[in-house]
């Protein structure tokens, strides 16, 4: 796809409210993603080719033989607090931001130290903000940033700042959120927008290797592999984008020093498990059509077509074997109640914010953070989970206190 030129009226109809002067644009095609779910389809692909899959499992530490060579990784299930001795030929640390920490945790040493960076969203109704596509964003004071519209929704960001908090649990401050937001009525002056209007707020950690010298927003996005102790691989730096390029270079490191035979790498063939089969949009369509024909609403197929692909069969599958699993969550949810059996049954949900936030995207992107559709989503994974009636409350006051942290802090 190529790039166009787009003329002052033409960027009014995209942005409407954008400041003057206005010159023109340049428009090209860029790619949303869930990136939770997006994550999710690689993990099914993983195990769909071989490979063993544990959630809520955290690996706290590496243990070595008495030569010093990494051996594995200490394991502990997040639920019964039980810890397993989990044994490789060699050892990938594909840590993100804790890639670090487990290194020190292990009392190994670390070849670069990281420098996390925070970054934040503020989450508008499309309705105050009539954004129709993405657009990057530039202040009168030289801040940039950029709008994008997903649904009924449209989030600005971000931020770039260095963070020294919690790895397990970013959150934006006050501070944060009316930092950024003094960009928005700077570039959309005729929307008026103030903190009132913000729905939901969040933050991630970019995993970034320090440079000297440099602020976290001049630091380099690029990924590293670091080699040793010896059975020890270490991926560090890189970013969503470049996902399946950094999986690659591990593979192919991998092969080096195990001395396999190289495999075909197939990744730009094989499509994620969610992918259906021939026209995608076409199959999407045919699929929502028929659950139109069942008396879901048009506002839960928009968000359903955003998030599903080929496990909207699984959904009419659901269906076929009661017409209830078509039925709202909730009153004025865009959620099907189809879908936590979904999340249970075929992607590893374990948690009540498994289900909203993870799998179904309910904490950031519907109304009052789908808190009306919380008990009844508890209900049924309690009934496929074998919760007693103790669990289920629990499941949802937790999933209520992260609802809260996702708001404006007050201070």
């Amino acid at each position: 796809d190529k790039h166009r030129m787009l003329s002052p009226d033409e960027v009014r109809e995209r942005l409407p409210g954008l400041r003057d002067p206005l010159r023109g644009a340049v428009q090209y095609v860029e790619y949303i993603t869930d990136d939770a779910r997006l994550t999710l389809e690689n993990v099914q692909s993983a195990a769909a080719h071989g490979a063993w899959i544990a959630n809520h499992a955290k690996a706290e530490a590496f243990f070595r033989d008495s030569n010093g060579r990494v051996e594995g990784a200490r394991v502990r299930d997040a639920f019964t607090g039980s810890v397993y001795e989990v044994r490789a030929r060699m050892v990938v640390n594909a840590g993100g931001p804790w890639a670090q920490e487990i290194l020190e945790a292990s009392e190994l040493p670390v070849e670069k130290s990281l420098r996390p960076s925070k970054g934040i969203h503020l989450l508008f109704d499309a309705d105050r903000l009539p954004v129709s596509g993405a657009t990057f964003l530039k202040s009168s004071t030289g801040r940039r940033g950029l709008a994008m519209r997903r649904l009924g929704y449209v989030y600005v960001g971000t931020s770039d700042d260095e963070y020294t908090g919690s790895l397990e649990a970013p959150r934006a401050t006050r501070a944060d959120v009316l930092d950024l937001l003094a960009m928005v009525p700077d570039c959309f002056p005729e929307a008026e927008l103030t903190v009132d209007d913000v729905l939901a707020t969040w933050a991630g950690v970019r995993p970034l290797i320090a440079e000297e010298g440099k602020t976290t927003r001049d630091t380099s996005r690029e990924d590293e592999l670091w080699h040793g102790p010896e059975g020890l691989l270490t991926i560090a730096g890189g970013k969503l984008t470049t996902y399946r390029r950094m999986g690659g270079r591990v593979i192919d490191e991998l092969v080096h020093t195990l001395g396999d035979p190289p495999g075909p790498d197939r990744t730009m063939e094989v499509p994620l498990p969610g992918v259906p089969e021939g026209d995608v949009q076409r199959w999407v369509a045919d699929r929502l059509d028929r659950m139109r024909d069942a008396g879901v609403d048009d506002h839960t197929l928009d968000r359903l077509g955003f998030l599903y692909g080929a496990q909207l069969d699984d959904l009419l599958a659901f269906a076929r074997e009661d017409p209830h699993w078509l039925a709202p969550l909730a009153p004025g949810v865009p959620a099907l109640r189809g879908e936590v059996r979904l999340s249970v049954e075929r992607e590893m949900a374990l948690t009540l914010a498994d289900f909203m936030d993870r799998r179904a995207a309910l904490l950031l992107f519907s109304p009052d953070w789908g808190l009306a559709g919380a008990e009844e989503a508890a209900s049924i994974m309690g009934e496929l989970l074998e919760w007693d009636d103790r669990r289920r409350a629990d499941e949802v006051e937790a999933y209520r206190q992260l609802a809260k942290e996702h708001g404006v802090p007050a201070d």
